[in-house]
């Protein structure tokens, strides 16, 4: 069972080359998502992490309703900047 109040700590990265966020945690074991957009990801995630939390035998029934979590987000972009003439 899940003794501590600290935050799941979810990690979410963007792909760029498939132009999609995948969402993965140490916290929830089988919890893998992913999504185009990164609020829609948050949804997801906040939907799965209990239902995991609760198969995987690491949350009671009644703790199920207030699961705090924390999604760190990393993005990385490239560009080349122009000087003007």
């Amino acid at each position: 069972m899940r003794k501590t109040d600290a935050p799941i700590r979810v990690i979410a990265e963007f792909d760029p080359e498939a132009r999609v966020w995948v969402a993965d945690s140490d916290d929830v074991p089988g919890l893998v998502a992913e999504h185009s957009d990164y609020a829609t990801l948050g949804d997801m995630i906040a939907e799965l992490v209990p239902l995991l939390l609760l198969e995987n035998d690491l949350l009671d029934d009644d703790d199920a309703l207030a699961v705090p979590i924390e999604i760190i987000g990393h993005a990385q972009t490239r560009r080349d900047a122009r000087i003007p003439a």
